[in-house]
């Protein structure tokens, strides 16, 4: 009576008369499967179909990478696996292994045919439901492949932006350093052309042009490199003590002639208490420097820029903070990623400071 009621919970078995469930129990052989056993392998010659009376099992493939994925995992009374064997009789389609103590009920392929010959039509309502556990396994499969299709259509579309973002950014690093060069060595040809002739106050401004413009190629190259060593876990960075007023002096230092140039204001907060940080100097430093140049760069003439330090518990925050263009809601979760710009980057400005609205 047991059984008959474990197979009345079962789709497959859940429209059967009671006599007919009767000659399906005179089927039923049960097997018992230790925890970790294998109940039978992926490409198995297929015998039986399982019914599962208590523990659990885990029903598993191997991917064409090798790699083991687990499909299901059932622990219901009357759950049941391998069916497909009791009709097409082709091996395994995938692996069942016991994770616990596991009672079943055995259906054998032989025994299951030999019984339909004898009484087809009592078998035409489990026909149905198989028929029906199949369309909702198809219809799941196109399901989850639809939705790994639109995944992987989403990734392409990020893969192609970050190329054109790739391409882009070589053009623009390529155009960025080959005009100071050009700088460089049309003045140094000038001066080889006509040094006996030239005229003392052009000398001097040629001179200049090949200083500046060879800082200028020394801080693009830096800054490429910067951002390379940002990515390189191989990168050793040497750290040392160093207090948050020294590098906002270092920083203005530094930022502050193109604050003039602009007539912009900046104002600088340090929180009071600071302690030490143990930090690569030149690394922080950069850092700071490049966010305030953004920060110059995206804000009017005369507009304000604020740099500040803030205590929080045991963690300390740099933030620097403008009254510039802004940027749009949906740019902010990309403009950490490489080589990003809101801007197409064809649009770049050359200059570390003019304005870019």
């Amino acid at each position: 009576m047991l059984i008959e009621q474990t197979l009345k919970k079962i789709p497959l078995f859940s429209h059967f008369e009671n006599e007919e469930l009767e000659v399906i129990q005179g089927l039923l052989v049960p097997r018992s499967f230790k925890t970790g056993s294998i109940i039978f392998k992926e490409n198995d010659e297929a015998k039986e179909l399982f019914i599962l009376l208590s523990g659990t099992v885990a029903i598993t493939r191997q991917d064409e990478f090798g790699e083991i994925v687990r499909l299901a995992e059932l622990n219901r009374n009357g759950d049941f696996f391998g069916e497909m064997s009791l009709f097409d009789g082709q091996p395994r389609s995938a692996t069942v292994c016991a994770l616990t103590e596991v009672e079943t009920l055995a259906l054998s392929r032989n025994d299951f045919f030999t019984t339909i010959k004898k009484d087809p039509t009592a078998f035409t309502k489990m026909f149905e439901k198989l028929s029906l556990r199949l369309r909702e396994s198809n219809e799941k499969y196109f399901s989850e492949m639809s939705e790994k299709n639109r995944a992987l259509f989403a990734m392409n579309q990020k893969l192609k932006r970050l190329d054109e973002m790739k391409s882009k950014f070589i053009n623009l690093a390529s155009h960025e350093l080959k005009t100071p060069l050009n700088a460089i060595l049309t003045a140094a040809q000038i001066i080889a052309d006509q040094k006996s002739s030239l005229d003392p106050m052009l000398f001097s401004e040629f001179l200049g042009m090949i200083i500046r413009n060879g800082d200028k190629l020394d801080s693009l190259i830096s800054n490429i490199l910067l951002l390379s060593q940002l990515k390189d876990p191989e990168i050793s960075i040497e750290r040392k003590e160093v207090s948050a007023a020294i590098l906002m002096d270092e920083l203005q230092n530094e930022v502050l002639p193109f604050i003039k140039l602009r007539e912009q204001k900046i104002e600088i907060d340090i929180e009071e208490n600071c302690p030490m940080l143990f930090i690569n100097e030149v690394k922080m430093h950069q850092s700071l420097v490049q966010l305030c140049y953004n920060a110059i760069k995206f804000t009017k003439d005369r507009g304000l820029i604020k740099v500040y330090v803030a205590l929080d518990s045991d963690q300390l925050t740099f933030g620097v903070v403008d009254n510039g263009v802004g940027i749009a809601d949906q740019e902010k979760e990309a403009i950490l990623g490489g080589f990003y710009e809101v801007h197409d980057a064809q649009e770049h400005t050359s200059g570390q400071f003019e304005f870019m609205s």
